[in-house]
């Protein structure tokens, strides 16, 4: 796990140092939004500077995390994490800046159209059921293991063509991105280098109807992809595709197994599904987006230096009591709101109208076939902290 220390640079204020380790807020078994919060409440600046992980901003103030994302003039997408050497893959687009970042996108947007999305809701219910089906009737579930990281890996590997037999494989490998243990980014990014580039290969020389082919049979700026753009646009797919739900699932599930009260307002009435899931995605928003700066730039009173990396934790900002009266409060009367869990400016997430289709289909199925349910107290939650956040065991028991 990473934890390196850094010396303190000179242009950061003594007031705006934390020692603060976003890859650790939950070892102490700490609630992940807790600890963001708590680490928003306890300062006066608008970003906070500390040591940990190569040493590195935070903004923590809702107005300033919106107008960071932005800014793709005086930030880039070219460091995505902290340590900066975790940011070695180089994807499209994620890690693409103006020209080419609108260039590569197009085609992607395109492939994940209204329509598509509308194609693929056969197969997330039938997989939702079935998933469902397979423990419902045990009375309880480790609810992470059985459905959060099977469902929606299921449904992106079938969006995108490749083999459901292969979903395990993929499911650690992305867990190893989001929370390294035993190997380094490259040795991930090389693992599934070398699983994608002969499927990459197949659909450069024969496409078929799956999302990667789609976008590879678009040309980009008047030509052909090359193997190495449609590798990297493959691994932003893949990677990208892999934990981002299951972990908006697993803490949706986790507060409605610790509210009785939440689970019987969607029990009585089923049309509030829709607008909940917009307040549960508003809520935990659980990435923590990076951006380093390409010029010294002024904020506010502090200073960006060149190549200072500043971190953008989505939830700090739907969590902001200035951006969103009682933030921390799940309210299904909130309304539409435009909060950071999907990102913002330019690098919006593309994939934010399948997350919320899933998010939907997840709710009327589960409440559909599965009856009041709580924490199993035999058994401990956990959950993990890092670029995407996660529940890691999370146990229900129902009668």
């Amino acid at each position: 796990m990473f934890s390196l220390a850094s010396e303190v640079p000179h242009h950061v204020p003594p007031e705006c140092v934390v020692d603060f380790d976003y890859y650790r807020l939950t070892d102490d078994g700490t609630d992940f939004f807790e600890a963001w919060k708590k680490l928003q409440r306890s300062v006066n600046t608008d970003m906070v500077w500390t040591p940990r992980n190569g040493g590195h901003w935070i903004a923590v103030r809702g107005k300033l995390i919106q107008a960071l994302f932005t800014d793709n003039v005086n930030l880039s997408s070219a460091v995505t994490g902290v340590p900066r050497e975790t940011s070695i893959a180089n994807f499209i687009p994620l890690q693409s800046d103006p020209p080419m970042h609108a260039i590569y996108r197009a085609p992607v947007v395109r492939g994940l159209g209204a329509k598509y999305i509308l194609g693929l809701q056969g197969t997330i219910r039938s997989l939702t059921r079935e998933l469902i089906n397979a423990f419902k009737h045990r009375g309880g579930c480790e609810f992470v293991d059985d459905f959060a990281e099977q469902m929606p890996f299921g449904v992106f590997l079938t969006l995108i063509g490749l083999p459901l037999s292969d979903r395990e494989m993929l499911r650690q490998v992305g867990t190893q991105l989001s929370r390294p243990v035993d190997k380094t980014a490259e040795e991930v990014v090389a693992l599934v280098s070398d699983y994608l580039r002969p499927y990459v290969i197949e659909r450069l020389e024969q496409p078929g109807d799956d999302l990667i082919s789609r976008i590879l049979a678009t040309p980009i700026d008047g030509r052909a992809w090359t193997l190495d753009e449609a590798m990297r646009l493959s691994l932003n797919m893949l990677i990208g595709g892999l934990d981002t739900v299951a972990a908006m699932i697993g803490f949706v599930t986790y507060f409605l197994a610790c509210s009785p009260d939440h689970q019987t307002a969607i029990r009585e009435d089923r049309e509030i599904i829709p607008r909940a899931a917009d307040e549960f995605i508003r809520r935990f928003g659980m990435v923590t987006n990076a951006r380093v700066a390409v010029r010294d730039i002024q904020v506010g009173e502090l200073t960006l230096r060149t190549d200072d990396i500043v971190l953008l934790p989505t939830m700090l900002h739907n969590l902001d009591d200035e951006a969103f009266p009682n933030a921390m409060k799940v309210d299904f009367n909130r309304g539409l709101c435009r909060h950071s869990t999907m990102g913002g400016g330019a690098h919006r997430c593309v994939g934010a109208g399948l997350a919320r289709e899933e998010l939907i289909a997840f709710l009327e199925e589960w409440f559909d076939a599965v009856p009041e349910f709580e924490l199993d107290p035999a058994r401990s939650v956990r959950m993990s902290s890092g670029p995407v956040a996660s529940m890691t065991c999370l146990p229900l028991r129902w009668a």
